[in-house]
């Protein structure tokens, strides 16, 4: 038990740092020092202002790095424009300051620019004192110059240095949420845990599902920048890896629902029990051999065929409508059955999205092999 306490401590500890010092926090790091770095080695003296553009300018996806570089490349352009005319034409005051951001805060609406922070910094590092050894274009273009070292200094790292392998961590994060929803209601159906440990599970699960999309989203986010060839393959994948997400999530539905039925389920007979307890272990053994199948190279088939899947469910129906059509002859308003044809509808549909993803996998390993 020590032991065990122990390497679990270790594994905290090291949940905790990755998320201190993740990948993001240290790819910003790096770019607010080398933008700040290359701007001085240039002679740029602005080169603080290098360092605030690349802390805004380093994204969770290489895609989003690319939009943010263009979109604040039009923003600083527009906010060089604004501050240096108003500079020229009116000065530099406080009020001036206002004024020049609230037409640069309207422009880039305009112009359809998403993240106006960067194009702000830039009006105010143009507006402020002007060094009598410069002009004010001059003045505006070495400002101009230090934001632009930053944003492009935070792209080229987020390309080059670490990045983002997103299929890597998606595909990791699926097979662990089903893994551990395999677990839970397996033992849970055996009786091997509580209620309580059970809805605890759910709970954390469902934190863990929140972040599977927004992982995806940036996943598939990632297509763009791909040869056209390239994209028929990752557009098929995509397609699949969805269907993966749908898959955990019904699973987990299917789990919060044996949660929310729990009465119904032990006041029913023993014999459908069995039946509902066989038919979702296999269901889940089914789902953890496609999980398998998406690790190796070229098609493989799961060990439980279709035909094994079927007879389960007609046997599962049988009991079940044999049973609420006795209970009925007994009591006509028996509620905890209709309650219960929820649970056994969900775990048809979980069936049929299974069916579904082998379909999706088999088909992608067809057109892409290799």
């Amino acid at each position: 038990d020590t032991d065990r306490s122990r390497g679990l401590g270790d594994v905290y500890k090291r949940q905790v740092l990755q998320m201190i010092f993740g990948l993001r926090v240290i790819k910003t790091g790096m770019a607010i020092g080398l933008s700040m770095a290359i701007a001085s080695a240039l002679g740029n003296e602005a080169y603080i202002y290098a360092g605030l553009i690349a802390m805004f300018a380093v994204q969770p996806s290489i895609y989003r790095s690319y939009v943010i570089m263009f979109d604040q490349f039009k923003g600083n352009i527009v906010g060089a424009l604004v501050a240096t005319s108003i500079v020229l034409l009116v000065g530099n005051s406080f009020l001036m300051v206002s004024i020049a951001a609230m037409i640069t805060i309207s422009l880039c609406v305009r112009f359809h620019v998403m993240d106006k922070v960067p194009s702000l910094i830039t009006v105010v590092a143009i507006m402020e004192s002007n060094p009598g050894e410069y002009s004010t274009v001059e003045f505006a273009l070495i400002r101009f110059a230090a934001v632009t070292i930053g944003f492009f200094t935070a792209f080229f790292i987020n390309l080059f240095f670490f990045p983002p392998q997103h299929e890597k961590r998606l595909f990791a994060q699926i097979k662990e949420i089903n893994e551990t929803i395999h677990q839970q209601t397996e033992q849970y159906l055996h009786k091997l845990c509580t209620y309580l440990e059970l809805q605890q599970a759910a709970h954390t699960l469902e934190k863990k599902l929140n972040g599977l999309y927004t992982l995806y989203n940036f996943y598939a986010e990632e297509k763009h920048y791909y040869s056209k060839v390239r994209n028929q393959a990752r557009k098929r994948k995509i397609v699949f890896t969805k269907q993966l997400i749908q898959a955990t999530t019904l699973n987990n539905k299917l789990m919060k629902k044996i949660l929310h039925l729990e009465n119904d389920y032990h006041n029913i007979s023993g014999s459908l029990q069995e039946n509902i307890k066989t038919y979702i272990c296999t269901l889940q053994a089914y789902h953890k051999q496609l999980l398998q199948s998406c690790t190796l190279t070229g098609t493989h088939s799961p060990e439980l065929s279709l035909s094994h899947l079927e007879t389960l469910q007609t046997k599962l129906l049988n009991e079940y409508w044999q049973q609420t059509l006795n209970e009925q002859k007994q009591n006509p308003n028996v509620q905890s059955q209709i309650r219960l044809m929820s649970l056994v509808s969900l775990v048809t549909e979980y069936k049929e999205q299974l069916v579904h993803l082998e379909q999706v996998i088999h088909s992608y390993y067809i057109y892409h092999p290799d």
